[in-house]
């Protein structure tokens, strides 16, 4: 798939009305396929997924393993609410952007 020319993951914690939560964003910029995001965000037992990668071929690759990652999750108890996938032309509200506003556990930069 290509070299990795950079690659972010970081951990966050957020309490907010008595509920912690937290998320991992995952950001690599591959030589080959260009930026790709991942960010997982967990509320109790529940997962949410954003996937934003402007490659097709990368695209293609994770939607076909969809069912997988679903089954992945069911099997270890944990219930996967929603996958997303942003596009660059979204004009959303894009998850990426409020992280900032949780605190950091663990951040590692390459």
């Amino acid at each position: 798939m290509g070299g990795l020319k950079r690659g972010e993951l970081v951990f966050k914690r957020r309490l907010q009305s008595g509920r912690t939560s937290y998320s991992c964003v995952i950001h690599l910029d591959l030589e080959r396929l260009g930026p790709v995001s991942v960010l997982l965000f967990m509320q109790s037992r529940d997962f949410f997924v954003n996937f934003k990668t402007d490659h097709p071929e990368l695209k293609a690759a994770i939607h076909s393993h969809l069912a997988e990652l679903q089954e992945n999750f069911s099997r270890e108890g944990l219930n996967l609410k929603n996958i997303a996938f942003l596009e660059k032309s979204d004009n959303h509200s894009n998850p990426f952007d409020h992280i900032e506003f949780e605190e950091t556990i663990i951040s590692i930069r390459i």
